[in-house]
Order: structure tokens, then C-alpha cells, then sequence
């Protein structure tokens, strides 16, 4: 992000000339002019810059739960075994999800149920993860996928999905499964 400060005049003329690409990534900062304090300056950026995530995350849940619906799964289940299949595109959490789980130490299976003690996919041993947002988080990352950990009014907007959400890569059945790279 850009964020733009000064004479109107001259700020406006600055954002003509800049890229589109640019000038839609820029915010315009009022008030601050050539002598406003470093300070109050880095103030009101951090704010604006804070803002700015708020209202890119409330734009990413809303766009999983209404836009991209047939490509998303929600809760803890259905995000754990497509993170598990490596059909993640973009793992979505909540700020305040704790969530323990297991994972298989056979065919690398995760789940949400630290209490299981055999796999459902292949009946190896389940390993027990104190922390299975983590694992998730890392396994997203190693698939190529993106990873958001959302605060605020979004975070309030995936607390009926126990804090978790996904956008797969596709839609289940529309694509041969993918072999997941975390098998032994």
C-alpha cells in the first residue's frame, strides 16, 4: 500500500501520474501536510494501515461465504481433511482459534479429534498435535497455498465455523485428487 499525504492539489496530481496498478493501492492520508510530526505521521499510518487490513479480511470472509461458496468448506472437519488432501488455496483462521488435534504417522492423515488413536484412512497410529491450527498453517504453506489469520469483525464472521475456512484449489469431484505430498 501506498498512503499519500499533503496539499490536495498536489497529492491529487502525484496519484494522476502514478500507474493504475499503484493508484488503486493508494490511500489518500488528510491532514497531514510537510510539517506534521514524524510522529503523528507514522501514527495515522499504522491506524490507516490497520483499518486497511480489517476491511481486506471482512472482504475475504464474505467472499468465502457468498462469491466462492461451492469452493470453500467450513469448520474444523471439512478444513482439516482438505488441508490433508493438499486442496487448500487459501487457509483462512481466526486470530482466536486454539484447536488441538492428530496426525497420522502413517500416511500423514490430520484430523481434529485428538483422541482417535487409529487413522480412518489408513489405521496407523495417531500422533497428537497440541497446536493443529500450526500444522495446518504449515502444510498450507509447504502446498504453495496462502495462509490469512483474520481479527476483528472478520474473525467474529467465522466463529459459527469454529474459527476455520477454506478456498480449495477445486471444487471436490470436478478434478482428479491430487496425491498428497506428506505421505511416507
Amino acid at each position: 500500500r501506498l498512503f499519500l499525504g499533503g496539499g490536495e492539489e498536489t497529492v491529487h496530481e502525484f496519484l494522476r501520474l502514478l500507474p493504475r496498478r499503484i493508484r488503486d493501492r493508494t490511500r489518500l492520508m488528510k491532514g497531514l501536510t510537510a510539517d506534521t510530526s514524524p510522529a503523528l505521521v507514522l501514527a495515522r499510518v499504522v491506524q490507516a494501515q490497520r483499518e486497511a487490513e480489517r476491511e481486506e479480511e471482512e472482504e475475504l470472509v464474505d467472499n468465502l461465504t457468498e462469491r466462492d461458496r461451492a469452493r470453500s468448506v467450513f469448520g474444523a472437519a471439512a478444513v482439516t481433511e482438505a488441508v490433508a488432501d493438499a486442496r487448500v488455496h487459501t487457509l483462512v483462521y481466526s486470530s482466536e482459534t486454539e484447536m488441538e488435534g492428530g496426525e497420522c504417522t502413517s500416511c500423514g492423515w490430520l484430523m481434529p479429534d485428538s483422541a482417535a488413536e487409529l487413522c480412518p484412512r489408513c489405521g496407523g497410529e495417531v500422533r497428537r498435535l497440541a497446536d493443529l491450527i500450526e500444522r495446518l498453517v504449515s502444510r498450507v504453506i509447504h502446498s504453495g497455498g496462502r495462509v490469512e489469520e483474520v481479527r476483528g469483525p472478520a474473525s467474529k464472521m467465522l466463529a459459527g465455523s469454529e474459527g476455520l475456512a477454506a478456498l480449495l484449489r477445486f471444487v471436490p469431484g470436478s478434478w482428479p485428487p491430487v496425491p498428497s505430498p506428506f505421505l511416507r
